[in-house]
């Protein structure tokens, strides 16, 4: 049967090629937007995971996402009053600077500035060193990079790079996170205020006494700060929640798009088929064939169709979406999982199935004479 199959297909090249273009297209964008929600989904949860434990206090209503503390400012003299707010341990204010921007990706590179004395806060924060040591309290211009930003550039340990005009020797570099983490540049932060001029800080986090206190910390710090925000990561996990789901919603709302074009595209490409082979659909019947047979028979056609563009659909995914790391210099913009292959693939037969049911059951109907009359 599914000789068959095939050689029904081939019989109308020109048809079943664009059918098979439009279940591409569909998968592909699938596919892309997927990955694209993979991404982000893995780079939120990492940034949430680095944030575990801290009280992210912005200026009001700005981003508690790394490029987003690019529109906050925090006076050193705010810094030491939010060591006063009962329940506070300790603070650690920072900065951030950014480079070139890349299509699809955002800044070439994030500079992140802080005070190494600080190093005991960032213990097990996903920011664990693949050679090197980490900073040091007595250390200037040196740097600890990112694994995406060395790899790219082939710096190794004792490299010099150089920022603002001034050169930093690389005294460590990350593992590999598959997170913002992959592309940043770790700085002493007073080196880095003087660099680039800074006499605020983009934003400060609040260590707390005891964790299960956050909440009343955070609310204490909006209350009596008006031009500050406190966000706890519950706060911020559940903004990045709404990022991620409407990205889930318009990847769902392509995905719904194609099955509409591609469902209709499988179709119409089957019942053109059945028309055209009534009267060999009615010699199969009159031979013994049963109606069971030739609904099997259509719809293995239509699933076939659909299954090989959803295998072109994947491939073109795949290219799609190594351009985006390559344009974005290998940054984790877009991560294609095995779930996501899988599921796109069960979606293109589904489109088979679902839109050769009708053509199926239309050709299972015919009556054997009036087939074999048909010219």
């Amino acid at each position: 049967m599914l000789d068959l199959a095939l050689k029904n297909i081939l019989r109308q090249k020109t048809r079943t090629i664009l059918t098979i273009i439009g279940i591409t297209i569909g998968i592909a964008a699938i596919i892309t937007l997927g990955s694209i929600s993979e991404g982000l989904t893995q780079t939120i949860n990492s940034d949430l995971e680095f944030l575990s434990g801290f009280i992210t206090v912005t200026s009001k209503d700005a981003s508690t996402f790394f490029v987003g503390y690019l529109g906050s400012e925090i006076t050193q003299d705010e810094a030491n009053e939010l060591l006063d707010v009962s329940g506070v341990k300790d603070v650690v204010p920072f900065n951030l600077a950014t480079g070139p921007i890349i299509p699809f990706h955002g800044p070439e590179y994030i500079v992140y500035g802080f005070d190494p004395d600080k190093n005991e806060y960032f213990e097990g924060k996903d920011i664990d060193l693949e050679s090197g040591r980490r900073l040091e309290s007595s250390d200037e211009f040196v740097t600890v990079i990112g694994f995406n930003y060395a790899e790219t550039r082939h710096i190794t340990l004792s490299d010099f790079i150089e920022l603002e005009d001034e050169e930093f020797e690389v005294v460590g570099i990350l593992e590999k996170t598959e997170s913002d983490t992959d592309d940043i540049i770790f700085l002493p932060l007073d080196t880095m205020n003087d660099v680039y001029d800074f006499d605020t800080y983009r934003a400060v986090y609040v260590i707390p006494d005891d964790v299960s206190k956050m909440d009343s910390i955070a609310e204490t710090i909006n209350e009596e700060f008006t031009d500050l925000s406190a966000r706890t990561t519950a706060d911020i996990a559940k903004q990045a929640s709404g990022i991620i789901n409407n990205v889930r919603f318009f990847t769902v709302g392509i995905a719904a798009i194609s099955a509409i074009v591609g469902g209709l595209g499988v179709m119409n490409t089957m019942i053109m088929s059945v028309l055209e082979r009534r009267q060999e659909i009615g010699i199969l019947k009159a031979l013994g064939a049963t109606n069971k047979f030739v609904m099997r028979l259509i719809l293995i056609e239509s699933s076939l169709i659909s299954l090989v563009g959803g295998i072109f659909g994947v491939m073109v995914g795949f290219v799609s979406t190594f351009l985006m790391k390559t344009v974005s210099q290998g940054t984790a913009i877009a991560i294609i999982t095995p779930n996501l292959i899988i599921y796109s693939l069960i979606f293109a037969i589904s489109l088979g199935v679902i839109g050769g049911l009708y053509p199926s059951k239309k050709a299972a109907d015919l009556s054997p004479i009036e087939a074999l009359r048909y010219e």
